[in-house]
């Protein structure tokens, strides 16, 4: 399996981890469940390891992914956790991955 692979795989299964996480979790519940806050946005710091790992041509075939942003979030969640915005966790937790969920059926296919 090559290096893109790999860190695809990681991407994958954070997001798999992230909706399992909220299957049934309203915005509401979302903010009231440290937890449940804690485990999305763990796995958000996985896929925002797992992209900065991922090679500049598969980067580059997909321009429509804000890579730089999603590797500055990664930075926010891990060294600026007291300024993480909940709500907007909770928009990329929910509305936010769609991108990255076409670049994974693309690249794996």
């Amino acid at each position: 399996m090559n290096r893109d692979a790999t860190y695809l795989g990681h991407i994958g299964q954070a997001i798999q981890a992230i909706d399992a996480y909220l299957a049934g979790v309203t915005e509401e519940a979302f903010g009231e469940t440290p937890m449940v806050r804690d485990a999305v946005l763990r796995n958000l710091e996985v896929l925002s390891e797992a992209s900065r790992r991922l090679s500049d041509e598969l980067k580059q075939r997909h321009p429509e992914i804000p890579w730089t942003a999603i590797a500055a979030a990664g930075n926010v969640y891990r060294h600026d956790y007291h300024s993480v915005n909940e709500e907007i966790v909770w928009q990329t937790a929910t509305a936010g991955l769609g991108g990255i969920r076409k670049v994974l059926a693309q690249e794996l296919a």
